[in-house]
């Protein structure tokens, strides 16, 4: 216990050792998701770590990756990294899509969910299946210079969908940018709470949504309320029970349904990103991203050159935000 010696007197040898007899899953390895997991990671906590992506130059100013990670799958270089920085806990890792099909066995055995994930859709299919599996989890994201922290107790507390409805936003940080400062800052919270809950020590975000502003150094916290209408606390996991939107058409072409959306506005955001090649017209956009040739329209698209419908799934998330 050594190694706990300086957080255990504040916490307690007791409510340490139920850290280390916890585990933690981290869905979404990104700035948030990586900062989280080695936080909990040197507290002793045991990890699950899910990601489909693999590390990418642009990761390397927020996310805790090193350049020679660079090609590899973020589940396998964070996974490798916390084993070096404390072996004595378990750290599984998984470089897999997270969907209505992979969900259960993923998230098997954990005490809580951390939600480091980039888009709603995935979001959404999380809150049903921790709200239908009686498991809580820590909603944290992170954009631009903000971000928001909830805690989310299944029976107990408002769900995601409670608070968020169905929304379906299209800002990604490839398309509105991120400072790295908030997504440590959203991850060092996010980490902290899942420690609280599992130690039983501390005043939890129950039915408050903590609001952060890095620009104007604004904090709130706002109250939020479950919604009679709710499905999802109603026994309806409509995003569970979807299957996933994506066909393969060819050896290397994808077609991913998505929801309608603004091209003009869309267009305007992705070609703030060099990365990105845009061309088109108000009822479809061309784009080339990295040798991948994605052709968008107002509720599909196509992605070719692509190995995988995980690898498509991926580069749309960074398009669309699905």
């Amino acid at each position: 216990m050594l190694r706990y010696a300086r957080q255990s007197v504040f916490l307690g040898n007791k409510k340490q050792k139920r850290l280390l007899k916890s585990a933690v899953a981290v869905l979404g390895l990104g700035s948030v998701g990586s900062a989280a997991a080695e936080y909990l990671a040197r507290q002793g906590v045991n990890l699950k770590l899910i990601d489909r992506d693999i590390v990418e130059e642009s990761n390397l100013n927020r996310q805790l990756y090193e350049e020679e990670d660079v090609g590899k799958p973020k589940a396998e270089a964070i996974g490798k990294r916390l084993k070096k920085i404390n072996s004595s806990v378990s750290i599984d890792y998984f470089c897999e899509d997270f969907n209505s099909s992979t969900a259960e066995r993923l998230l098997a055995g954990a005490d809580i969910v951390i939600d480091g994930l980039d888009n709603f859709q995935s979001r959404f299919l999380l809150n049903d299946f921790c709200i239908k599996n009686n498991i809580p989890f820590v909603y944290a994201s992170a954009i631009e210079a903000s971000g928001l922290v909830t805690l989310v107790i299944p029976k107990k507390t408002p769900c995601l969908s409670c608070i968020f409805h169905d929304k379906s936003a299209v800002e990604t940080c490839e398309t509105a940018g991120i400072m790295p400062a908030v997504a440590g800052v959203i991850a060092a919270i996010s980490a902290n709470e899942a420690v609280k809950y599992l130690s039983g020590m501390g005043t939890l975000l129950e039915g408050q949504l903590l609001s952060i502003s890095m620009l104007d150094n604004k904090i709130e916290k706002l109250n939020v309320a479950k919604r009679q209408d709710c499905q999802t606390c109603n026994g309806k996991y409509k995003f569970l029970s979807s299957p996933p939107a994506i066909q393969q058409l060819c050896s290397d072409a994808y077609h991913i349904n998505i929801r309608t959306t603004n091209l003009k506005k869309l267009k305007i955001k992705i070609m703030r990103n060099p990365d990105f090649i845009v061309t088109g017209s108000d009822d479809y956009l061309g784009i080339t991203y990295r040798k991948k040739g994605i052709t968008l329209f107002k509720n599909r698209m196509i992605i070719k050159n692509v190995s995988s419908a995980a690898e498509a799934k991926t580069i749309a998330s960074k398009i669309i935000g699905m």
